[in-house]
């Protein structure tokens, strides 16, 4: 309920929905992601990304000790020689402790190719209260 109605209000006019259209796709982003566990951004443009294994979780980034939110992999020939190095994404389910490996910066990118960004309900600024 908090994200559809921060599509309709906020600071940024621009990022609103503009019309009962664009409202009823909010809502649909939202129901798909309830019924479905399909991945949606909340009202801060975070993915939310629901766990297909447990089906109750959600994944979370796992960051390393460093901070750091990449882990390094290195592939291996037969005989256990270094073949290569790349980095990747881990993401766990607070629940199952499921692991995925995504690729840096995705699915973030993925999934946001071609969307408007979701309102910011934070103000920019404080507002002021006169009387």
């Amino acid at each position: 309920m908090n994200l559809v109605l921060s599509q309709c209000l906020g600071d940024e006019e621009h990022k609103c929905v503009k019309n009962a259209s664009e409202v009823l796709t909010v809502v649909d982003d939202v129901v798909a992601a309830l019924t479905e566990r399909a991945p949606i951004f909340d009202e801060n443009n975070g993915l939310v990304l629901p766990c297909r294994v447990c089906g109750t979780g959600f994944l979370q980034r796992q960051v390393g000790p460093a901070g750091d939110s990449l882990q390094m992999i290195v592939a291996l020939h037969q005989n256990r020689v270094p073949i290569r190095e790349f980095y990747v994404d881990v993401l766990q389910c607070d629940v199952c402790t499921n692991t995925l490996h995504f690729a840096p910066g995705q699915p973030y990118e993925m999934l946001s190719r071609g969307r408007k960004s979701r309102v910011d309900p934070q103000p920019r600024r404080p507002s002021v209260l006169r009387w």
